[in-house]
């Protein structure tokens, strides 16, 4: 075995789709090996969205020691330059108890920025910037945002979701305002020695049977009065945290 390798902490990663069962599997080691579970869905942080995110139920974080879950205010906004410091005090921590870090995944940025040993540059939002982009998105499209950042920067254009607008506008943002490629600011020596899980199921007509099971146990469990409840505190549906699927 490589001594370096087996000189860093140990981390479990459990990915895999919507609905696969990432959580109870996590749930299940963490109960046998002493593990402690580490939430990594860039949703899943914001308090108050535990139903439409598939948050793990508080019964579940009385037996075992949940992390990173609901730990910010749906208008205070959270990124991945927040997310892995955190992430990798809590990890330490619980090396520092004698327990084994379970990584729970949903947001692969997020994911690979941990186990990959990102630094993220610390640049703070840039609302006249912001909105430019936003005014372009709208008058010329998604694909008009795509090219600037290609040309900008084809690293950033190679890891960004071009699914995602509001990525597209962050990845221009922090190059902008650095003028440096992610690798020279972010790419370090990975800290963890990682052991992925992959889930999946046999079929992609199971998966989208397990995704229409979770959609109806939500609305059951109160998603629409959660929703009405976000709204009636003040939050904004434009906030990032209501962009999340299905809140819309």
């Amino acid at each position: 075995m490589n001594t370096e390798i087996s000189r860093k902490p140990t981390l479990i990663v459990i990915v895999g789709p919507t609905a696969v069962g990432k959580s109870s599997l996590a749930l299940h080691l963490a109960s046998r090996f002493n593990g402690e579970i580490v939430n990594s869905d860039s949703r899943q942080v914001y308090r108050g969205l535990e139903i439409g995110t598939a948050a793990p139920p508080r019964e579940s974080c009385t037996c075992v020691p949940h992390h990173l879950y609901g730990i910010v205010d749906p208008g205070d906004g959270f990124n991945i330059a927040q997310f892995i410091p955190l992430a990798r005090r809590t990890i330490q921590g619980i090396h520092e108890r004698g327990n084994l870090p379970i990584l729970v995944g949903g947001t692969g940025q997020y994911v690979n920025g941990l186990v990959q040993g990102w630094t993220t540059p610390s640049v703070p939002p840039n609302p006249v910037l912001r909105d430019q982009l936003a005014a372009e998105l709208a008058e010329e499209g998604i694909a008009a945002l795509i090219k600037r950042l290609e040309e900008l920067d084809p690293l950033a254009a190679a890891r960004v979701d071009m699914r995602n607008p509001r990525r597209i506008i962050r990845a221009i943002e922090v190059r902008e305002v650095t003028g440096s490629t992610p690798d020279v600011v972010q790419n370090q020596m990975p800290p963890y020695n990682s052991f992925f899980v992959g889930l999946t199921t046999s079929s992609r007509t199971e998966l989208h049977q397990r995704i229409d099971e979770r959609v109806d146990q939500m609305i059951d469990g109160g998603w629409i009065s959660e929703v009405r409840t976000l709204i009636d505190q003040g939050y904004s549906q434009d906030l990032p945290a209501l962009s999340s699927l299905g809140y819309q």
